[in-house]
């Protein structure tokens, strides 16, 4: 039975006599190992008393005093009984061996640490580069598209100036006819004028030279007559008037100045359901400045980015991602003979990797229809097939394929929930062309009715 003392001597982890035993500030002692072994997985700010969990600030000293009991205990114990000596020494070893067992077991893991620690560097340099080119190419990219934009503003104002010079100019041509027709009206007037005036002038003097106070002759009568018929004669010719239309229609010139200056516009503007991504595009492809078109071979030095598909797609994504409603696109594949359209989703937690993909495509295999994982399906190739009508029904959940002259589809897929969005998806593996078809633009005015 353990008598007092050794109880005292004993360490509460190991249950054994304490060897090289150190001190905490809560007056507990513990053995070197054992509190290594209980602190190991713990930041220094975490470290506790194992009995009475008093947090620890500072690595605890060795306790000399009692070491020196324990080693004075374990000596008397070894000269008073060999079996109690035996079982020291064999206590001893047993700590000893699993000391240098864990010693080994950390040393591989921290072998392991820094081989992971090493790719986790490698990795942040790495990132780190991309980064920087990003921070580069975003520079370019900022130049380039405030200088398209500018371009297009200018292209626009243009036009708007050349519409406002054609109405201004309408304006005049129709001043400039009025003015000429009223000054044509001014001159019969005045003609007119001065006829009727010298008529009440002559009239007026002739009267003044008929005798007054005589007899009724047939002299005055005469007289008399002459003077109705110079009177007469100007009342028979129609008075001139200013008639309608003389003043400049400003009705015509300015009522819906803003909405004419738009509808006139319709032929200037191209709209197009799809705009291609730049961002998504693969290194070995370019777009066209206005985002509709993609080719071989790509622009230098790309930055990996995480939304930019990887080098073996060859591909490109749509902006915008779709989740509802029903939506088409005609491409333009008549400069390609080794081409995909479809739509795909993206694999989230991988950049550059889509999830699934279903698509029409035309290879030196010939034309098919099929998805990432499953067996294409071979198409009967359409005469001609300049263009492919994209029709995507997400409300009903359905994919299809058309030649814009047809009513029957290429193909058609019924598409499962994928739980996020899809987004239209190009493909050219040749150094041809795919191009977006702009739709019409329709422009109209409605009638409000009660």
């Amino acid at each position: 039975m353990a008598t007092r003392l050794e109880e005292n001597l004993t360490c509460p982890i190991c249950l054994s006599i304490y060897i090289d035993p150190l001190v905490l500030g809560c007056s507990h002692s513990f053995c070197a190992a054992c509190l290594h072994s209980c602190w190991e997985d713990k930041a220094p700010e975490r470290r506790e008393c194992p009995l009475c969990r008093k947090r620890i600030s500072r690595d605890p000293p060795p306790n000399l005093a009692l070491r020196n009991v324990c080693e004075a205990f374990l000596q008397a114990s070894a000269c008073g009984d060999s079996g109690a000596r035996a079982d020291s020494e064999s206590h001893v070893d047993q700590r000893l061996c699993s000391i240098a067992e864990d010693i080994e077991r950390q040393k591989k893991h921290v072998t392991k640490n820094l081989l992971l620690l090493q790719g986790r560097l490698k990795g942040l340099a790495q990132t780190e580069a991309q980064c920087e080119a990003a921070d580069g190419f975003l520079t370019t990219q900022v130049n380039t598209t405030e200088e398209l934009i500018r371009e297009e503003f200018k292209r626009l104002r243009r036009f708007l100036q050349q519409q406002e010079d054609t109405r201004l100019s309408a304006v005049r041509e129709e001043a400039r006819q009025k003015g000429s027709s009223l000054k044509e009206t001014k001159e019969a007037v005045r003609e007119q004028r001065a006829a009727v005036n010298k008529a009440i002038s002559d009239a007026t003097k002739r009267l003044q030279d008929v005798p007054k106070n005589q007899p009724p002759k047939h002299s005055t009568l005469c007289r008399y007559t002459s003077l109705v018929e110079l009177t007469q004669r100007p009342l028979e010719e129609e008075e001139l008037q200013m008639g309608f239309g003389a003043l400049l229609d400003q009705a015509k010139h300015l009522g819906n100045l803003d909405f004419h200056i738009w509808c006139s516009l319709r032929p200037e503007v191209r709209y197009c359901p799809v705009v291609l991504d730049p961002n998504t595009v693969a290194t070995d492809l370019s777009l066209s400045a206005d985002l509709r078109s993609v080719s071989q071979p790509g622009p230098p030095r790309l930055p990996l980015n995480a939304e930019r598909l990887s080098g073996s797609y060859w591909a490109v994504l749509g902006a915008e991602g779709l989740s509802v409603g029903v939506h088409s696109w005609d491409v333009d594949v008549s400069g390609s003979g080794y081409w995909a359209v479809g739509v795909a989703s993206r694999c989230e937690p991988l950049p550059g990797v889509l999830s699934e993909l279903w698509r029409v495509s035309l290879s030196p295999d010939g034309l098919e229809a099929g998805t990432l994982t499953g067996r294409p399906a071979v198409l009967l190739l359409a005469q001609g097939l300049h263009t492919v009508r994209v029709v995507l029904d997400l409300d009903r959940r359905d994919l299809s394929f058309f030649a814009p002259d047809t009513t029957s589809p290429l193909h058609s897929f019924t598409l499962p929930p994928t739980g996020g969005a899809l987004f239209p998806y190009f493909f050219i593996g040749d150094h041809g062309c795919l191009r977006l078809l702009p739709q019409d633009v329709q422009v109209s005015a409605r009638t409000n009715t009660l």
